[in-house]
């Protein structure tokens, strides 16, 4: 049945549905007509492996953002359907109009779309570690192994973008050394501390820590954000300060979010439980897997409430992640992981987003996602210009 209809009438059918517009008849027949042609041979199979999967990363990013942010109409008659149906449309776009597909020809590869010749890769594994002598070592440059020594301490770098401490020997003295690991802007960086706690720094972040933890107690200090698995230790509890906020926990998977230029800082728990007080303040507030307590400038409280965990820890598991998003929050996180200054011309758009975008896309490629939202952008330089 598929093969009696041409390429114009599949463009045509595939756009409505894309814009809620189609009948109940056109959408069924585009399922059917998909449904024949998933059976066919995968039009990238010749690509490169490297290729195809960046190529599935920027179509699977930009069909969750067109399909589940706000702009898709959904056509009441065929509502349950209707992911189904969109997908089939857009993967057809793809395919027909020659949008994002990369054709390979004898001798020769094409890339169809409209690949801006202006483009910004995304972050990787930076930061500069800050020694207690106040020495920096800037970890993407140093190879793997051991880069430092302090006191009965070994600090050495392996692969992946990580850094672990290793006590090598007996405390001594009692004098109690600092390091700190800072991102920059487009890093991230993988830490275990000499506890075996492991944290996962953001980009624009860094972490305050002691080379050993003496006495009865592991202090550390955050800005930006962070992801911790605590190592556990009943008789030294763990302590995180970030800002306004204390954390106290024993052992425990939690995130910290405490950029400055966001509204409030917020911490999400995912196993365990923490408690969370004000700096300043003996009052302290429990919160259980799930939850994420939130304390903004000027407000004496701490707020707890439900938490999107997977939005959460996104940046940590290589996506970005919105959930209702606006803009200004969606375009604060690509200037973090891509290192560049944002400007808007005109008025900021309104609306929320959705959608799940890999962090190993190129700006270009990333902003391509929010295009099908009907945001427009330009690059120019280190900066990305959001246009009406």
């Amino acid at each position: 049945m598929a093969q009696e209809y041409d390429k114009k009438y599949l463009e045509k059918v595939a756009k409505k549905v894309l814009k809620g517009k189609a009948s109940e008849e056109e959408a069924l027949f585009l399922n059917e007509y998909y449904d024949a042609f998933d059976r066919q041979p995968d039009i990238t199979d010749n690509l490169p492996a490297g290729q195809r999967q960046l190529l599935g990363e920027e179509i699977k990013a930009s069909l969750l953002m067109r399909l589940q942010g706000q702009t898709v109409k959904v056509v009441p008659l065929y509502q349950r359907g209707f992911f189904k149906i969109a997908v089939a449309a857009a993967v057809l776009m793809f395919i027909l109009v020659g949008a994002y597909i990369v054709i390979t020809k004898p001798g020769q590869q094409q890339v169809a779309h409209n690949q801006l010749k202006k483009d910004i890769l995304p972050g990787g594994n930076k930061a500069i570690l800050t020694l207690a002598n106040g020495s920096r070592i800037i970890l993407n440059n140093a190879g793997n192994g051991v880069i430092a020594t302090q006191g009965n301490v070994n600090v050495k770098k392996v692969t992946g973008g990580q850094l672990t401490y290793t006590n090598i020997g007996p405390a001594t003295g009692i004098i109690v050394s600092y390091n700190t690991m800072t991102t920059p802007r487009g890093g991230q960086f993988k830490l275990i501390l000499p506890d075996g706690t492991q944290v996962w720094l953001n980009s624009a972040s860094s972490i305050t820590y002691p080379v050993a933890f003496l006495g009865n107690e592991r202090n550390v200090t955050i800005t930006g954000e962070a992801y911790f698995e605590v190592a556990k230790d009943k008789a030294k509890p763990f302590h995180v300060k970030s800002g306004e906020q204390n954390i106290e926990v024993l052992g425990t998977h939690f995130n910290i979010n405490a950029y400055a230029d966001e509204k409030a800082i917020k911490t999400t728990l995912l196993e365990g439980s923490i408690a969370v007080s004000r700096a300043g303040s003996a009052e302290a507030k429990r919160i259980s897997p799930g939850q994420q307590s939130v304390i903004r400038p000027f407000e004496h409280t701490i707020a707890i409430q439900q938490a999107d965990v997977e939005e959460a820890v996104a940046w940590k598991n290589g996506s970005f992640y919105f959930n209702g998003a606006d803009l200004q929050s969606i375009m604060r996180q690509v200037a973090r992981w891509y290192d560049v200054e944002v400007v808007y011309e005109g008025k900021i758009p309104d609306g929320h987003y959705k959608g799940k975008p890999s962090r190993n896309l190129t700006a270009a490629q990333m902003l391509k996602v929010l295009e099908y939202s009907g945001v427009k952008f330009k690059i120019e330089d280190k900066k990305i210009i959001l246009i009406p």
